[in-house]
Protein backbone atom coordinates (compact mmCIF):
# COMPACT_ATOMS: atom_id res chain seq x y z
CA UNK A 1 0.00 0.00 0.00
CA UNK A 2 2.89 2.38 0.85
CA UNK A 3 4.49 1.74 -2.51
CA UNK A 4 1.22 2.52 -4.25
CA UNK A 5 0.87 5.84 -2.36
CA UNK A 6 4.45 6.78 -3.27
CA UNK A 7 3.67 6.23 -6.90
CA UNK A 8 0.56 8.43 -6.70
CA UNK A 9 2.54 11.21 -4.95
CA UNK A 10 5.19 11.19 -7.67
CA UNK A 11 2.50 11.48 -10.33
CA UNK A 12 0.88 14.45 -8.56
CA UNK A 13 4.19 16.30 -8.37
CA UNK A 14 4.84 15.82 -12.09
CA UNK A 15 1.38 17.11 -12.94
CA UNK A 16 1.88 20.15 -10.66
CA UNK A 17 5.11 21.11 -12.42
CA UNK A 18 3.37 20.82 -15.78
CA UNK A 19 0.50 23.00 -14.57
CA UNK A 20 2.95 25.75 -13.54
CA UNK A 21 4.40 25.83 -17.06
CA UNK A 22 0.97 26.01 -18.70
CA UNK A 23 -0.22 28.65 -16.21
CA UNK A 24 2.69 30.95 -17.11
CA UNK A 25 1.99 30.53 -20.83
CA UNK A 26 -1.73 31.22 -20.36
CA UNK A 27 -1.15 34.50 -18.48
CA UNK A 28 0.32 36.56 -21.35
CA UNK A 29 -0.85 38.58 -24.34
CA UNK A 30 0.90 38.92 -27.70
CA UNK A 31 0.56 42.57 -28.82
CA UNK A 32 1.12 43.44 -32.50
CA UNK A 33 1.78 47.04 -33.65
CA UNK A 34 0.81 48.22 -37.17
CA UNK A 35 1.71 51.35 -39.17
CA UNK A 36 -0.64 53.71 -41.05
CA UNK A 37 -0.43 51.50 -44.16
CA UNK A 38 -1.50 48.39 -42.24
CA UNK A 39 1.96 46.80 -42.17
CA UNK A 40 3.02 44.81 -39.12
CA UNK A 41 5.91 46.55 -37.36
CA UNK A 42 6.59 44.38 -34.31
CA UNK A 43 5.02 42.00 -31.79
CA UNK A 44 5.81 41.84 -28.07
CA UNK A 45 4.52 39.56 -25.31
CA UNK A 46 3.33 41.07 -22.02
CA UNK A 47 1.90 39.49 -18.88
CA UNK A 48 -1.60 40.24 -17.63
CA UNK A 49 -1.49 43.34 -15.42
CA UNK A 50 1.59 44.78 -17.13
CA UNK A 51 1.51 48.32 -18.57
CA UNK A 52 3.54 49.18 -21.69
CA UNK A 53 4.17 52.21 -23.91
CA UNK A 54 3.44 52.82 -27.60
CA UNK A 55 5.26 55.65 -29.40
CA UNK A 56 4.60 56.92 -32.92
CA UNK A 57 7.18 59.28 -34.48
CA UNK A 58 6.60 61.66 -37.41
CA UNK A 59 9.23 63.51 -39.46
CA UNK A 60 8.02 66.08 -42.03
CA UNK A 61 11.24 68.10 -42.21
CA UNK A 62 11.47 67.60 -45.98
CA UNK A 63 8.02 69.19 -46.41
CA UNK A 64 7.84 71.73 -43.60
CA UNK A 65 5.83 72.25 -40.44
CA UNK A 66 2.27 70.98 -40.00
CA UNK A 67 -0.80 73.21 -39.78
CA UNK A 68 -3.46 70.60 -39.01
CA UNK A 69 -3.84 66.88 -38.52
CA UNK A 70 -6.43 64.27 -37.60
CA UNK A 71 -5.56 60.70 -36.62
CA UNK A 72 -6.73 57.62 -34.68
CA UNK A 73 -5.12 54.82 -32.72
CA UNK A 74 -7.30 51.72 -32.31
CA UNK A 75 -6.68 48.77 -30.01
CA UNK A 76 -8.19 45.44 -28.94
CA UNK A 77 -10.31 46.52 -25.97
CA UNK A 78 -11.02 42.94 -24.88
CA UNK A 79 -7.28 42.42 -24.20
CA UNK A 80 -6.00 45.97 -23.56
CA UNK A 81 -7.18 48.96 -21.54
CA UNK A 82 -6.04 52.54 -22.05
CA UNK A 83 -3.87 53.48 -19.06
CA UNK A 84 -3.69 57.22 -19.79
CA UNK A 85 -6.17 59.25 -17.77
CA UNK A 86 -9.04 61.14 -19.36
CA UNK A 87 -11.97 63.21 -18.12
CA UNK A 88 -14.99 61.01 -17.52
CA UNK A 89 -17.47 63.71 -18.59
CA UNK A 90 -16.02 64.62 -22.00
CA UNK A 91 -13.40 61.93 -22.65
CA UNK A 92 -10.66 64.57 -23.11
CA UNK A 93 -7.17 63.25 -22.35
CA UNK A 94 -6.04 64.83 -19.08
CA UNK A 95 -2.32 65.34 -19.83
CA UNK A 96 -2.16 66.45 -23.46
CA UNK A 97 1.53 67.55 -23.51
CA UNK A 98 2.58 64.10 -22.22
CA UNK A 99 0.62 62.19 -24.88
CA UNK A 100 1.25 64.74 -27.68
CA UNK A 101 4.73 66.26 -27.12
CA UNK A 102 4.66 68.40 -30.31
CA UNK A 103 1.03 69.56 -30.64
CA UNK A 104 0.55 69.74 -26.85
CA UNK A 105 -2.51 71.72 -25.66
CA UNK A 106 -3.57 72.57 -29.21
CA UNK A 107 -4.70 68.95 -29.44
CA UNK A 108 -8.22 67.66 -28.95
CA UNK A 109 -8.11 63.98 -27.95
CA UNK A 110 -10.89 61.62 -26.89
CA UNK A 111 -9.88 58.61 -24.77
CA UNK A 112 -13.38 57.56 -23.79
CA UNK A 113 -14.18 55.71 -27.02
CA UNK A 114 -14.26 51.92 -26.87
CA UNK A 115 -11.06 50.64 -28.45
CA UNK A 116 -9.95 53.95 -29.99
CA UNK A 117 -8.09 57.19 -29.26
CA UNK A 118 -9.31 59.87 -31.67
CA UNK A 119 -7.19 63.04 -31.80
CA UNK A 120 -6.63 66.15 -33.90
CA UNK A 121 -4.70 69.41 -33.73
CA UNK A 122 -4.58 72.72 -35.56
CA UNK A 123 -2.63 75.98 -35.38
CA UNK A 124 -3.10 79.33 -37.12
CA UNK A 125 0.66 79.71 -37.61
CA UNK A 126 2.40 79.42 -40.97
CA UNK A 127 5.59 77.53 -41.66
CA UNK A 128 8.07 77.60 -39.90
CA UNK A 129 6.15 78.55 -36.73
CA UNK A 130 3.57 75.75 -36.85
CA UNK A 131 3.91 72.18 -35.47
CA UNK A 132 7.60 71.22 -35.88
CA UNK A 133 7.79 67.51 -36.69
CA UNK A 134 11.34 68.22 -37.78
CA UNK A 135 13.32 65.10 -36.85
CA UNK A 136 13.11 61.33 -36.52
CA UNK A 137 12.62 61.83 -32.77
CA UNK A 138 9.54 64.08 -33.05
CA UNK A 139 6.70 62.24 -31.32
CA UNK A 140 3.19 62.29 -32.76
CA UNK A 141 1.59 60.31 -29.91
CA UNK A 142 2.81 58.48 -26.79
CA UNK A 143 0.14 56.17 -25.33
CA UNK A 144 0.07 53.56 -22.56
CA UNK A 145 -1.95 50.35 -22.26
CA UNK A 146 -2.49 47.75 -19.54
CA UNK A 147 -2.99 44.07 -20.39
CA UNK A 148 -6.28 42.92 -18.83
CA UNK A 149 -6.63 39.45 -20.36
CA UNK A 150 -4.48 36.83 -22.09
CA UNK A 151 -4.66 36.36 -25.85
CA UNK A 152 -3.66 38.23 -29.00
CA UNK A 153 -4.14 42.00 -29.39
CA UNK A 154 -3.40 44.57 -32.09
CA UNK A 155 -2.74 48.33 -32.07
CA UNK A 156 -3.41 50.08 -35.38
CA UNK A 157 -2.58 53.64 -36.43
CA UNK A 158 -4.24 55.78 -39.09
CA UNK A 159 -4.03 59.41 -40.24
CA UNK A 160 -7.08 60.93 -41.92
CA UNK A 161 -5.73 64.45 -42.49
CA UNK A 162 -2.21 65.85 -42.49
CA UNK A 163 -1.84 69.37 -43.88
CA UNK A 164 1.21 71.54 -44.48
CA UNK A 165 1.17 74.94 -42.73
CA UNK A 166 0.99 77.05 -45.88
CA UNK A 167 -1.70 79.51 -46.88
CA UNK A 168 -3.77 76.83 -48.62
CA UNK A 169 -3.17 74.14 -45.96
CA UNK A 170 -1.91 71.78 -48.67
CA UNK A 171 -2.96 68.24 -47.85
CA UNK A 172 -0.15 65.72 -47.38
CA UNK A 173 -2.70 63.05 -46.40
CA UNK A 174 -6.33 63.52 -47.38
CA UNK A 175 -9.14 61.17 -46.29
CA UNK A 176 -6.51 58.61 -45.33
CA UNK A 177 -4.85 58.69 -48.77
CA UNK A 178 -1.22 59.78 -48.95
CA UNK A 179 -0.93 62.63 -51.47
CA UNK A 180 2.68 63.68 -50.83
CA UNK A 181 4.87 60.75 -49.81
CA UNK A 182 7.76 62.85 -48.57
CA UNK A 183 7.68 62.19 -44.84
CA UNK A 184 8.76 59.34 -42.56
CA UNK A 185 7.30 57.57 -39.54
CA UNK A 186 8.43 54.94 -37.08
CA UNK A 187 6.69 52.99 -34.33
CA UNK A 188 7.91 51.35 -31.11
CA UNK A 189 6.63 49.17 -28.27
CA UNK A 190 8.38 49.29 -24.89
CA UNK A 191 10.26 46.18 -23.82
CA UNK A 192 8.32 43.73 -21.65
CA UNK A 193 9.21 43.56 -17.98
CA UNK A 194 11.57 40.65 -17.29
CA UNK A 195 9.68 37.76 -15.73
CA UNK A 196 11.54 34.92 -14.04
CA UNK A 197 9.96 31.55 -14.62
CA UNK A 198 8.67 29.74 -11.55
CA UNK A 199 11.27 27.30 -10.32
CA UNK A 200 10.38 23.66 -10.57
CA UNK A 201 9.92 21.91 -7.22
CA UNK A 202 13.23 20.69 -5.79
CA UNK A 203 11.71 17.78 -3.95
CA UNK A 204 12.32 14.67 -5.90
CA UNK A 205 9.62 12.04 -5.96
CA UNK A 206 10.13 8.84 -3.97
CA UNK A 207 11.82 6.24 -6.04
CA UNK A 208 9.53 3.74 -7.57
CA UNK A 209 9.54 0.39 -5.72
CA UNK A 210 11.87 -2.20 -7.21
CA UNK A 211 9.78 -5.12 -6.16
CA UNK A 212 7.58 -6.28 -8.92
CA UNK A 213 3.91 -6.34 -8.09
CA UNK A 214 2.34 -9.62 -7.17
CA UNK A 215 1.71 -11.66 -10.26
CA UNK A 216 -1.83 -11.77 -11.41
CA UNK A 217 -3.63 -15.02 -10.49
CA UNK A 218 -3.23 -17.72 -13.13
CA UNK A 219 -6.58 -19.22 -12.49
CA UNK A 220 -9.08 -18.26 -15.09
CA UNK A 221 -12.59 -17.26 -14.18
CA UNK A 222 -15.21 -19.97 -14.19
CA UNK A 223 -16.32 -20.66 -17.71
CA UNK A 224 -19.76 -19.57 -18.67
CA UNK A 225 -22.35 -22.40 -18.37
CA UNK A 226 -22.61 -24.56 -21.48
CA UNK A 227 -26.25 -25.25 -21.00
CA UNK A 228 -28.10 -23.51 -23.77
CA UNK A 229 -31.38 -21.84 -22.92
CA UNK A 230 -34.58 -23.76 -23.60
CA UNK A 231 -35.47 -23.59 -27.24
CA UNK A 232 -38.37 -21.44 -28.20
CA UNK A 233 -41.59 -23.47 -28.77
CA UNK A 234 -41.95 -24.73 -32.34
CA UNK A 235 -45.68 -24.50 -32.35
CA UNK A 236 -46.92 -21.80 -34.69
CA UNK A 237 -49.77 -19.56 -33.78
CA UNK A 238 -53.21 -20.57 -34.91
CA UNK A 239 -53.82 -19.59 -38.48
CA UNK A 240 -56.09 -16.68 -39.11
CA UNK A 241 -59.69 -17.70 -40.02
CA UNK A 242 -60.15 -18.27 -43.75
CA UNK A 243 -63.69 -17.04 -43.83
CA UNK A 244 -64.04 -13.74 -45.63
CA UNK A 245 -66.42 -11.01 -44.62
CA UNK A 246 -69.82 -10.97 -46.20
CA UNK A 247 -69.68 -9.39 -49.63
CA UNK A 248 -71.24 -6.01 -50.07
CA UNK A 249 -74.81 -6.15 -51.47
CA UNK A 250 -74.96 -6.16 -55.29
CA UNK A 251 -78.14 -4.14 -55.40
CA UNK A 252 -77.46 -0.90 -57.24
CA UNK A 253 -79.43 2.24 -56.64
CA UNK A 254 -82.34 3.00 -58.92
CA UNK A 255 -81.19 4.55 -62.18
CA UNK A 256 -81.95 8.18 -62.76
CA UNK A 257 -85.04 8.83 -64.91
CA UNK A 258 -84.34 8.97 -68.66
CA UNK A 259 -86.92 11.68 -69.29
CA UNK A 260 -85.14 14.82 -70.51
CA UNK A 261 -86.47 18.29 -70.02
CA UNK A 262 -88.42 19.94 -72.81
CA UNK A 263 -86.16 21.66 -75.40
CA UNK A 264 -86.16 25.48 -75.26
CA UNK A 265 -88.33 27.21 -77.87
CA UNK A 266 -86.71 27.78 -81.22
CA UNK A 267 -88.30 31.19 -81.70
CA UNK A 268 -85.56 33.90 -81.79
CA UNK A 269 -86.07 37.47 -80.69
CA UNK A 270 -86.84 40.10 -83.29
CA UNK A 271 -83.72 41.62 -84.88
CA UNK A 272 -82.85 45.19 -83.78
CA UNK A 273 -83.82 47.95 -86.18
CA UNK A 274 -81.27 48.73 -88.88
CA UNK A 275 -81.82 52.46 -88.65
CA UNK A 276 -78.60 54.17 -87.39
CA UNK A 277 -78.55 57.40 -85.46
CA UNK A 278 -77.89 60.61 -87.29
CA UNK A 279 -74.16 61.36 -87.62
CA UNK A 280 -72.87 64.18 -85.35
CA UNK A 281 -72.48 67.58 -86.93
CA UNK A 282 -69.15 68.18 -88.59
CA UNK A 283 -68.97 71.73 -87.35
CA UNK A 284 -66.22 72.04 -84.73
CA UNK A 285 -66.36 74.48 -81.88
CA UNK A 286 -64.54 77.73 -82.15
CA UNK A 287 -60.81 77.43 -81.28
CA UNK A 288 -59.75 78.98 -77.97
CA UNK A 289 -58.18 82.39 -78.23
CA UNK A 290 -54.46 82.36 -78.95
CA UNK A 291 -53.79 85.20 -76.59
CA UNK A 292 -51.76 83.83 -73.67
CA UNK A 293 -52.02 85.27 -70.20
CA UNK A 294 -49.33 87.52 -68.98
CA UNK A 295 -46.31 85.49 -67.79
CA UNK A 296 -45.74 85.24 -64.08
CA UNK A 297 -43.06 87.53 -62.77
CA UNK A 298 -39.61 85.90 -62.86
CA UNK A 299 -38.46 87.58 -59.68
CA UNK A 300 -38.68 85.17 -56.78
CA UNK A 301 -38.29 86.02 -53.15
CA UNK A 302 -34.69 85.61 -52.00
CA UNK A 303 -34.12 82.55 -49.83
CA UNK A 304 -31.10 82.12 -47.61
CA UNK A 305 -28.50 79.80 -49.12
CA UNK A 306 -28.10 76.50 -47.28
CA UNK A 307 -24.70 75.34 -46.15
CA UNK A 308 -23.00 72.68 -44.03
CA UNK A 309 -22.61 73.94 -40.49
CA UNK A 310 -18.92 74.10 -39.62
CA UNK A 311 -17.69 74.18 -43.24
CA UNK A 312 -15.64 77.35 -42.77
CA UNK A 313 -13.72 77.09 -46.05
CA UNK A 314 -16.71 76.16 -48.25
CA UNK A 315 -15.43 72.85 -49.64
CA UNK A 316 -18.66 71.04 -48.64
CA UNK A 317 -17.11 68.89 -45.94
CA UNK A 318 -15.87 69.08 -42.38
CA UNK A 319 -12.19 68.41 -41.78
CA UNK A 320 -9.27 69.85 -39.83
CA UNK A 321 -8.76 72.70 -42.29
CA UNK A 322 -12.00 74.32 -41.07
CA UNK A 323 -10.92 74.98 -37.46
CA UNK A 324 -7.48 76.01 -38.70
CA UNK A 325 -8.96 78.72 -40.94
CA UNK A 326 -11.12 79.89 -38.02
CA UNK A 327 -8.03 80.15 -35.80
CA UNK A 328 -6.27 82.18 -38.51
CA UNK A 329 -9.27 84.48 -38.86
CA UNK A 330 -9.37 85.02 -35.10
CA UNK A 331 -5.63 85.81 -35.14
CA UNK A 332 -6.27 88.36 -37.94
CA UNK A 333 -4.22 86.32 -40.41
CA UNK A 334 -5.31 86.47 -44.06
CA UNK A 335 -7.22 83.36 -45.13
CA UNK A 336 -8.16 84.18 -48.72
CA UNK A 337 -11.78 83.34 -47.88
CA UNK A 338 -14.81 85.63 -47.81
CA UNK A 339 -16.37 86.53 -44.48
CA UNK A 340 -19.69 84.99 -45.56
CA UNK A 341 -18.00 81.65 -46.19
CA UNK A 342 -16.03 81.77 -42.96
CA UNK A 343 -19.22 82.46 -41.03
CA UNK A 344 -20.37 78.94 -41.90
CA UNK A 345 -18.02 78.03 -39.07
CA UNK A 346 -20.13 79.95 -36.54
CA UNK A 347 -21.44 76.69 -35.10
CA UNK A 348 -22.94 78.18 -31.93
CA UNK A 349 -24.82 80.75 -34.07
CA UNK A 350 -24.01 83.74 -31.90
CA UNK A 351 -23.09 85.93 -34.90
CA UNK A 352 -19.36 85.86 -34.14
CA UNK A 353 -16.53 83.63 -35.36
CA UNK A 354 -14.45 82.65 -32.32
CA UNK A 355 -11.84 80.18 -31.13
CA UNK A 356 -14.68 78.38 -29.36
CA UNK A 357 -16.20 77.57 -32.78
CA UNK A 358 -12.91 75.97 -33.85
CA UNK A 359 -12.87 73.97 -30.61
CA UNK A 360 -16.40 72.70 -31.20
CA UNK A 361 -15.43 71.52 -34.69
CA UNK A 362 -12.33 69.78 -33.34
CA UNK A 363 -14.47 68.04 -30.71
CA UNK A 364 -16.84 66.93 -33.46
CA UNK A 365 -13.92 65.51 -35.46
CA UNK A 366 -12.69 63.67 -32.36
CA UNK A 367 -16.11 61.95 -31.98
CA UNK A 368 -16.85 63.90 -28.82
CA UNK A 369 -20.32 65.03 -27.82
CA UNK A 370 -21.26 68.44 -29.26
CA UNK A 371 -24.71 69.97 -28.87
CA UNK A 372 -24.63 71.79 -32.22
CA UNK A 373 -25.58 70.40 -35.65
CA UNK A 374 -22.08 70.39 -37.08
CA UNK A 375 -21.86 68.56 -40.39
CA UNK A 376 -25.58 69.03 -41.16
CA UNK A 377 -27.15 71.10 -43.92
CA UNK A 378 -28.72 74.20 -42.36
Amino acid sequence: MKKFLSLILALIMVLSATAVVFSAAGNTAAVSLYDIKGNLITTETYTVGETFEVTVYLNTSRIGTIGSLKADQTYSSDILKLADEYKESSGMISDLPAMFPVTKNKTTANGKLDGKISYNASTPDFDPDAFPFDSDDAKLIVSHYTVIAPGSASINNSITTLAYADEMLTRIIDKGVIKIDNFSMRYTLSDPEPVEPTAAPTVKPTAAPTAAPTAAPTSKPTAAPTVAPTAAPTAKPTAAPTSKPTAAPTVKPTAAPTVRPTNPPTVRPTNPPTVRPTNPPTTRPTQPPTVKPTAAPTTRPTQPARYILGDANGDSRIDMRDPTYIRRYCAKIATGLSDSTLMHGDVDNNGRLEILDATYIQMYLADMSVRYRIGELV
